[in-house]
């Protein structure tokens, strides 16, 4: 039997930023000479991002306040050897805000069912910005609150598809016990970990990513319950590790901050090995290529998207949730493949969907729903 999508759930900081705002800060971060800052200006531009959210900006009514005094916890770049804030300062941080947006979405996903708090049986809590322990989920048990008993799961440092791998673990959950009610929780603080060094892909990572969180409610379609028939219903999960791409992005704990690197090789590689491996799970629903209607394809970035759509020979509006997604919240990683979806939900569509995210390995995690 398949699993029911009972909620699906959203939350990004209260302040954000331009894309154009952005850029000044990140001028005066970086330092760049003047090729490096035509190239930075181009990064912005292209993006595909026009405003991001973060924990880190202040109150922006002001009328005489600049884009660089809304936040205070990246300084100006005083020296070569100045790399901003230390991880240390970076994680404590995360331990003040994350709890608090989990907290938040937390509470709107749990609205929407008419489930108590105390019937939740699992706790599956994601992300890879952050490290401290107890962590979030310990503080979502003495919020919501839930119960002491609560089966907890953490999935960690799995980078932009983690919720997915999530729900995967949310899936088979829900498979194995008919009563069970799993609650799942990605939360991310991508903007903790701006770095200041000029190399490409610290560019890139810092003109894409923001922070932002998403909670589902995930049960057996055993249960008799209210509103089933308007659940997205989760049918599998699948994942493939494209082969001899083991640096082909990573995501590397720094002394000041997490630092990814992303090769231009990636969107060849997608292009390469995505469709005969897509096609090859699809088959085992009896389903191809041409039967999926909807694409929620996590907004890793405008090569990433551009990438699938022309290895799948998609339409070129087969996108277009998941650039919405990107041009306004930027990449949240994790939680961003959930935004999608529930933009979808927005939209009222209707019919298959496959969900795709990549991350570090080089890996794409899917899966595959009945909206």
């Amino acid at each position: 039997m398949p699993s029911l999508i009972r909620a699906i759930a959203t939350a990004v900081p209260e302040h954000c930023i331009s894309q154009v705002d952005a850029l000044r800060i990140a001028q005066l971060r970086n330092q760049p000479s003047g090729s490096q800052e035509h190239w930075m200006r181009a990064i912005y531009a292209k993006s595909g991002v026009e405003r991001r959210h973060s924990v880190l900006l202040h109150e922006s009514s002001a009328a005489n306040l600049t884009p660089e005094s809304r936040q205070t916890f990246y300084p100006d770049k005083q020296s070569a050897d100045d790399h901003g804030p230390t991880t240390g300062q970076r994680m404590k941080q995360y331990a003040q805000d994350a709890p608090t947006l989990a907290k938040r979405v937390v509470d709107v996903a749990l609205e929407q069912t008419s489930l108590p708090p105390s019937a939740i049986t699992h706790l599956i809590t994601v992300s890879c910005t952050g490290f401290v322990a107890p962590g979030f989920d310990i503080d979502l048990i003495h919020h919501v609150p839930l119960r002491p008993d609560i089966a907890r799961t953490h999935i960690g440092f799995m980078g932009c598809h983690g919720a997915m791998n999530g729900l995967r673990i949310a899936n088979h959950i829900a498979q194995a016990d008919s009563n069970s009610i799993v609650l799942l929780c990605a939360t991310e603080l991508c903007s903790l970990h701006y770095q200041y060094d000029f190399q490409p892909d610290q560019i890139i990572a810092n003109a894409l990513f923001a922070d932002g969180a998403a909670a589902m409610v995930i049960t057996s379609s055993q249960p008799a319950a209210e509103s089933l028939d308007v659940s997205p219903v989760l049918l599998g999960n699948g994942s493939f590790l494209f082969a001899n791409t083991r640096d082909a992005m990573t995501w590397q704990i720094s002394d000041h901050g997490f630092a990814m690197t992303l090769s231009p090789r990636v969107p060849e590689l997608i292009k390469a090995s995505l469709p005969s491996w897509l096609s090859r799970w699809l088959a085992t629903f009896d389903l191809s290529l041409a039967d999926i209607e909807h694409w929620a394809i996590h907004p890793g970035g405008p090569k990433i998207m551009d990438a699938v759509i022309e290895a799948l020979e998609l339409s070129p509006n087969a996108a277009d949730c998941s650039r919405d997604v990107l041009k306004k919240y930027g990449n949240m990683s994790s939680p961003t493949s959930l935004f999608v979806l529930q933009e979808m939900q927005n939209r009222s569509l209707h019919g298959y969907c496959v969900m795709l995210g990549f991350g570090p390995g080089l890996a794409v995690e899917a899966a595959l729903l009945k909206l």
